[in-house]
């Protein structure tokens, strides 16, 4: 039985504890792994191959119908819709993970490439739900915005966790304990989700235990996509607007590692302040996001943020035109990274207040999805693009490109 839902805002540190061990799994998946299996001296191509295990996470909308749609027998009864898939997808998760300590991964890739994309799968899984419970769970846009600032600096912090703290395990006492460290904190997930509250909802669900056909699977997206563009009548606008929105995020997070080697940055320079000092930063702007997104407003929020963000390809400019600099690389790695926080987490708080059906979890995977691919090819395109330009023009490009979508989004925001 689901008890009402109480007033208390107790559940936004679960929602906390929940992007902590997104973050981590996540982790697990682009940085523990490959890094030792570097380390063991794999070349170059097999690391590229590990990195496509992570491929689950870019196909969340093919598994989100099932979450919307299909009940686990007894689980979903008992806890209810929401909580009964995340202890379900949380056990599974943990489950796999903990394999890690259990075989060595540089001894067999083809099997550590198999446990490695289950537990891409079952992590990409786990981010839909806990979306999904994200967004239901508020009572207010004001309250989302606190919620999803919250998974935001909960995601981070299972990062950082997962990889410095795995590098330091795995230099102090070996892998396996590394490993450990990274299964403990998956098992954070099923322990919170037995103390959180079913949220409650508008639509009433549509749930069967009986396994979906295929006829109502692509009725489940359709009517998703169907829904979202009914709340945002130009929508091909919208698209246009955030992909404009991540060129000034997307290309000089993807690019600058290069152009600061290119500048003679050190590697400890790199980690020291770039990474470690960086991410703290970028805490900082998502924390700032949250509170302006409750205060003025979603809409507001995001075009605000999302001008703040220009100025992150432009303090790149300025390094590229004074060159080697500990002072100004300290300055621009403060803007950038706070820039990215609140930039990101006011397009993540966006994208939710257009959820708003039976439908959440597919529609903010297919959104979500849009937004991992715009990342991955304005990555690839920055690549080609900072090889037939100097990074002065690379950086005033991306500026002009990443400050058109004022123009779109005004359009969007005058005709919705």
């Amino acid at each position: 039985m689901i008890k009402p839902r109480s007033t208390s805002k107790l559940y936004l540190f679960g929602i906390l504890l929940f992007g902590i061990t997104s973050g981590a799994a996540l982790n697990v998946v682009i940085f523990t792994v490959p890094y030792q299996l570097i380390e063991a001296g794999y070349s170059l191509g097999a690391i590229g191959a590990i990195f496509l295990t992570g491929l689950p996470y870019c196909l969340k909308p093919i598994w989100a119908p099932f979450v919307d749609r299909y009940s686990i027998a007894f689980l979903c009864t008992t806890l209810g819709q929401r909580r009964g898939w995340a202890l379900t997808t949380q056990t599974a998760l943990s489950l796999s993970t903990s394999m890690l300590f259990v075989i060595s991964p540089p001894e067999d890739l083809r099997i550590t490439a198999c446990l490695v994309c289950a537990i891409a799968f079952f992590a990409s899984i786990q981010d839909i739900i806990l979306d999904a419970y994200r967004i239901e769970r508020p009572q207010s846009s004001e309250e989302l915005s606190v919620a999803t600032t919250f998974s935001a600096i909960g995601l981070r912090l299972g990062m950082l966790a997962s990889s410095a703290g795995a590098l330091f395990l795995s230099y102090t006492f070996g892998w396996n304990f590394a490993y450990i460290g990274a299964f403990i904190m998956t098992l954070i997930g099923p322990i919170t989700i037995l103390f959180m509250q079913e949220p409650e909802v508008k639509e009433k669900r549509h749930v069967s235990e009986q396994f979906m056909s295929l006829k109502q699977y692509f009725t489940t997206l359709s009517d998703s996509l169907s829904l979202l563009k009914s709340n945002q009548p130009r929508w091909l606008l919208l698209v246009l607007s955030i992909l404009l929105y991540k060129v000034s995020d997307s290309v000089p997070m993807a690019m600058s590692s290069a152009f600061f080697i290119d500048l003679s940055f050190t590697s400890y320079e790199i980690a020291a302040i770039s990474k470690s000092y960086g991410l703290v930063v970028m805490m900082i702007g998502c924390t700032l996001s949250g509170y302006l997104s409750s205060k003025i407003g979603i809409k507001r929020s995001f075009l605000i943020c999302g001008i703040v963000q220009l100025l992150s390809p432009i303090s790149l400019m300025l390094l590229a035109i004074l060159g080697h600099n500990v002072p100004v690389f300290v300055t621009v790695v403060t803007i950038q990274n706070f820039a990215s926080g609140l930039g990101g987490t006011a397009l993540y708080i966006y994208f939710s207040s257009l959820c708003n059906s039976e439908f959440v979890a597919t529609q903010f995977s297919i959104l979500s999805s849009f937004n991992t691919l715009s990342r991955i090819l304005l990555s690839a395109l920055a690549g080609f693009m900072a090889t037939s330009m100097n990074w002065l023009e690379f950086f005033l490009v991306v500026s002009v490109l990443g400050a058109s979508f004022v123009i779109v989004l005004s359009r969007v925001n005058k005709e919705s």
